[in-house]
């Protein structure tokens, strides 16, 4: 017996969340996928929404989500009993393509999200939501950091405003010292076209930051003590190893490509 299907209404940046989930559902159903997820496989065919306003079908999101799933793995390994702080997680799945047993996850995001997700995604003891806004600092006081903490932000920032995404950083490096982020981020001439190639109805993206701009972050925070670029996976076509190759070690490269941050915190200072 098939399982009953989800009437799901989202609208503007919440519906972005359905967008890469069908992505990454379509990319896991291939002969030989980019992506093993069949969490997302189960969510996207109990969804009754008509996903054709997104457009083409990207890898991209698939190749960002193995980014982060890399992310995740390296902390698990440091921090085997920390704690993920998925800022707008929405329908995304990578609590359950992790393969630690002991991490501990928060996902953050609109209670009209969270709604769908609960609706949609298996339960786990380790993995909490809350349904609030990711600029909304409530959050903080819910996370025990003691056994390290990772926030990432996938596909979150360039929704934002630029005051507000630098805010909302720099907010949880205040919150958070000796913590990390993940989060990723367009150059603006890709944030342009992006928005062109699909139907009028995807909300603008006014924040954009590119790699090199990625990389000045700690000298004009001292909240943040180090960045690193964080390299996508290759895939097919385009985005294949030659032109991922190019992107990433042609001198224009960190001008044009998409980037993904890793930013570590600097600890508090010492008491004496």
């Amino acid at each position: 017996m098939s399982e009953r299907k989800v009437t799901v209404t989202l609208d503007q940046v919440s519906a972005t969340t359905l967008w890469t989930l069908r992505d990454r559902a379509q990319e896991a159903m291939r002969p030989r996928p980019l992506i093993v997820d069949p969490v997302a496989i189960r969510a996207y065919r109990r969804i009754d929404y008509d996903f054709s306003g997104f457009g083409r079908i990207r890898q991209s999101h698939a190749l960002r989500a193995r980014c982060f799933d890399r992310a995740v793995a390296d902390f698990a390994r440091r921090h085997p009993r920390g704690v993920v702080v998925a800022l707008g997680d929405g329908l995304e799945t990578g609590f359950w393509r992790s393969d630690s047993d002991s991490l501990r996850w928060l996902s953050v995001d609109l209670p009209s999200v969270i709604e769908v997700r609960q609706q949609v995604m298996p339960q786990d003891a380790r993995a909490e939501v809350m349904g609030c806004s990711a600029l909304d600092a409530r959050w903080i006081g819910r996370v025990d950091a003691e056994d390290g903490i990772l926030i990432t932000a996938q596909g979150l920032l360039g929704y934002l405003q630029p005051a507000e995404a630098l805010g909302l950083i720099d907010e949880c490096a205040h919150a958070f010292p000796g913590g990390e982020m993940v989060f990723d981020t367009v150059p603006g001439w890709l944030r342009r076209r992006s928005h062109h190639d699909t139907d009028s109805t995807r909300p603008p993206m006014p924040f954009h930051l590119t790699a090199r701009q990625a990389a000045r972050l700690p000298r004009h925070n001292p909240a943040i003590s180090a960045v690193t670029e964080l390299r996508l996976p290759a895939g097919r076509g385009l985005c294949g190893p030659i032109p991922f190759a190019l992107a990433y070690h042609v001198p224009l490269g960190s001008l044009v490509r998409p980037t993904t941050t890793h930013a570590q915190f600097a600890r508090a200072p010492a008491q004496r």
